[in-house]
């Protein structure tokens, strides 16, 4: 998308492929599943739901989002209800605001993000423990 054309693309369905989207500073709104092989939203804004300024009784079949490579995010709005799964590490240069629904991050990865915001949103973030018989120390991840 063009630098500076103050562009935004909505995609209401999933969007899948092996081309790149170069969202440079525009802002992209995501409804559905994401599994695109190269995009770069590194100076841009992704919002995962619905619009800010949306009403979600308008979206009755909104479900959980299932979101991979989308890795480097400008900033990033959560604004679905029934959450936002990621497959691999964000890292968000901006600002991440969880407007709505939790971010669940699956185990394994991890969330560098130098400014969240919590509006109605929550971060959730997956641990898998192996089943093998045996004692497992356990901690809530932490940051300094």
């Amino acid at each position: 998308m063009q630098t500076g054309a103050n562009i935004t693309l909505d995609v209401t369905e999933n969007i899948t492929g092996n081309g790149t989207l170069l969202l440079n500073d525009n802002t992209f709104v995501l409804r559905g599943n994401s599994n695109l092989e190269n995009i770069d939203a590194s100076d841009g804004t992704v919002i995962f739901g619905i619009r800010l300024d949306e009403n979600f009784a308008d979206y009755p079949d909104l479900q959980q989002q299932q979101v991979s490579n989308f890795t480097e995010m400008q900033n990033a709005i959560i604004n679905n209800t029934e959450g936002v799964r990621t497959f691999d590490d964000i890292i968000i240069s901006g600002d991440l605001t969880l407007q709505n629904g939790p971010l669940i991050l699956s185990s394994g990865n991890s969330l560098i993000a130098p400014n969240i915001s919590y509006v109605n949103g929550t971060l959730r973030m997956l641990r898998n423990i192996n089943a093998s018989r045996g004692w497992r120390m356990i901690s809530a991840p932490s940051a300094k």
